[in-house]
Order: structure tokens, then C-alpha cells, then sequence
């Protein structure tokens, strides 16, 4: 479709640089911990996330994140691959 994207890296989310982007999407299983709650804010805020491939269900010690099933509103984090 010819429909341009940014990258922002886990970084850029923490340091707030996502506050000009209605979407963004979440493609790996592993995400700091910190920037999940970035995330949280910024939706909170208006913008919308979509996640696949794990959403960051693992966070930056390869250590399950409950945080990451509360944020998605799902009931559970398992990650079948």
C-alpha cells in the first residue's frame, strides 16, 4: 500500500517521543519494562497499540511480565511458539 512508517525504538517511547503517533505496534516478545508503562500512559493519553509475535509479554530480563496481560486485558501470557 505504499504507506509510510516510523521506527521508534524502546527508547524514543520512554523519552515520550511517541506523543505525536496515534498507532504504534508492539512486534517483539521482549520489551523494558519501562517502556510498557510509557506505553500505558501514552494510551491512556488517546493513542492506541497493537501487538503481536508476544507484545512484550517477556520484559528485558527474559523474565515473564505480568504487567503486559494487564495492559492487553488479557487473561492470561503464555506464549506459544
Amino acid at each position: 500500500a505504499q504507506i509510510p512508517v516510523d521506527f521508534l525504538s524502546e527508547d524514543d517511547v520512554i523519552e515520550g517521543l511517541a506523543k505525536d503517533y496515534k498507532v504504534i505496534y508492539v512486534t517483539q516478545q521482549y520489551l523494558q519494562s519501562k517502556c510498557l508503562d510509557s506505553l500505558q500512559k501514552w494510551c491512556e493519553a488517546g493513542g492506541t497499540v497493537v501487538a503481536m509475535a508476544g507484545g512484550g509479554y517477556w520484559n528485558e530480563f527474559q523474565k515473564e511480565n505480568p504487567a503486559a496481560a494487564k495492559f492487553y486485558g488479557a487473561t492470561g501470557s503464555k506464549i506459544d511458539t
